[in-house]
């Protein structure tokens, strides 16, 4: 007959046994991250940006300003709940090295451009270890969709910066044609020999460019590469003392 002892352990094994069978794999928890992020292209003006948030600009309302993120710009530069492996290298770095509250102490550089990043907030949340094949797949999927957009955006960057840079120094060309067309008019009332054709043909072809312009550069928004073009002295001009 089996000791009273030998039995009780016995069947301590077994419920220890059995309940460990039962139980979940450990639950795995990862950091989640609010944080806001300021992303310029020009070195002039993220050391702009962080001159003034230094003298205590508010960060969200000079993400909306100047940020070229405009998906979170428009909200202050904040992105909510993101995880570091989420994230390009050089953000992924900066925010392990921020703390809750805690804001960039230099400028850092990226693919996209140089930032600053200012953490919010840090939570501790639990994760599925286990990544089913449909999982896995929506996944690649995601990150795919997430890189073609990346490239995407700043394919239009690229493109819209040369935009800016041609229609300001287009802008500036122009005042100067006019100013020379305006000229030429003055001497012809004098008495010049410049014939009236040539400089009804002149003025026509100012007007056609003009209308050109208009065209392709009416209504273009604030960006820091216009404003260093237009802050230069070779293409001053009326069209770009808007953006001042």
């Amino acid at each position: 007959m089996m000791s009273i002892w030998r039995r009780a352990t016995r069947n301590a094994c077994i419920a220890l046994l059995l309940s460990v069978t039962a139980c979940p794999a450990w639950a795995e928890f990862v950091a989640e991250y609010d944080f806001r992020v300021i992303l310029v292209k020009d070195k002039e003006m993220i050391d702009q940006v962080q001159a003034r948030l230094q003298a205590g600009t508010d960060f969200g309302e000079m993400a909306k300003r100047v940020s070229i993120d405009r998906n979170s710009a428009a909200n202050g530069g904040l992105m909510e709940a993101v995880q570091i492996e989420s994230l390009s290298g050089a953000f992924a770095s900066e925010l392990k090295r921020l703390k809750e509250g805690q804001r960039s102490a230099e400028p850092r550089m990226s693919e996209f451009g140089r930032f600053v990043l200012k953490v919010e907030s840090i939570a501790m949340v639990e994760v599925d270890d286990e990544e089913s094949e449909e999982e896995a797949a929506e996944r690649e999927k995601q990150e795919q969709l997430q890189e073609e957009k990346n490239a995407q955006a700043k394919a239009d960057f690229e493109a819209a910066n040369e935009k800016f840079v041609a229609c300001a120094r287009h802008a500036s060309d122009l005042e100067g044609e006019q100013k020379e067309l305006k000229r030429r008019t003055d001497m012809f009332n004098l008495g010049s020999s410049y014939s009236e054709a040539n400089l009804r043909k002149d003025w026509a072809d100012f007007k056609r460019s003009v209308a050109s312009f208009n065209r392709t550069c009416k209504g273009l928004r604030y960006n820091e590469k216009i404003l260093k073009v237009c802050s230069h002295p070779a293409y001053q001009s009326e069209w770009c003392r808007q953006f001042e």
